[in-house]
């Protein structure tokens, strides 16, 4: 009897280990699974606690390849995995970029909540700006800026932490002027940190930026040129924070990224520290 008991002990000890290098096993697994090669050799590393804020024109998807391809935009923003990306030059469902929406591809291949603001009506669809998010959205607004040959709007989108500002302006030199001048009346009353970001077609000394400057701390950096891609010769993209409600930023990386093909813009984005009580 004792004997019998003792097989029946070590059977039980033998199920019980072996359940239990299987449970060990398939944690393993299902760890891995949960860690895509995406996540795992992110190509631009980001500082903890900072917020990373990107911009990007895409030239209605269309590369210097002359291929409409949304696909690699999207693969970008991935690996940059930013909070916010504001893009410029955004067609939904136009001919020319093959009677799609762009931003609603963008929106499932990242993940990200779309906001669309268009500017005009052209070749069958709209064209303007899009916003995607990886929160909801609290509040949206689209507000209208001068531009006689084309029209020009600003997209406002209030998030828990920040207000965002997303725009393209004018080619007009006056008409830009008077585009901050307007935006940065827009956002006075927001008591959160706010960022304008965009193609503002104006490069780092001249009037619109020297306006901003005033109450607009630049936080990509102006010495980088970011278009056009293949042989950049002019800074016109810009991420900037909004100081004239007292809001202060410290920036921990902004950086233009080497993509020459995707667009006749280069992508930019920084990683940014909130120093307010609302970002704690």
């Amino acid at each position: 009897m004792k004997k019998t008991t003792s097989c029946a002990k070590a059977h039980t000890f033998t199920i019980s280990l072996s359940l239990l290098l299987l449970f060990l096993t398939l944690s393993l697994l299902n760890g891995e699974a949960q860690t895509s090669p995406l996540e795992s050799d992110r190509p631009f590393p980001q500082r903890e606690k900072t917020h990373r804020i990107m911009s990007y024109n895409i030239h209605h998807g269309q590369g210097m390849d002359n291929q409409v391809d949304i696909k690699r935009i999207g693969r970008l923003i991935n690996q940059v995995n930013p909070e916010v990306v504001g893009l410029q030059e955004v067609d939904s469902v136009v001919n020319r970029s093959g009677n799609i929406d762009i931003l609603q591809q963008l929106s499932e291949q990242t993940g990200m909540h779309a906001t669309f603001g268009y500017s005009i009506l052209h070749d069958g669809g709209k064209y303007g700006n899009g916003l995607l998010t990886r929160e909801k959205p609290i509040n949206v607004k689209k507000i209208a800026l001068p531009g006689a040959n084309e029209a020009r709007t600003a997209q406002i989108v209030e998030l828990e932490k920040y207000v965002v500002v997303n725009t393209h302006l004018s080619l007009n030199g006056e008409e830009r002027l008077q585009s901050v001048k307007i935006i940065t009346e827009a956002v006075k009353g927001y008591n959160k940190p706010v960022f304008l970001i965009g193609d503002l077609n104006a490069r780092p000394d001249s009037a619109p930026i020297q306006f901003l400057s005033q109450q607009w701390q630049i936080l990509s950096n102006p010495d980088h040129n970011t278009a056009p891609s293949t042989n950049p010769k002019a800074t016109i993209d810009y991420i900037l924070g909004y100081t004239g409600n007292g809001q202060t930023y410290t920036k921990h990386n902004a950086r233009v990224i080497d993509e020459k093909v995707a667009s006749d813009h280069l992508p930019l984005f920084v990683d940014v520290q909130l120093k307010t009580p609302a970002s704690e």
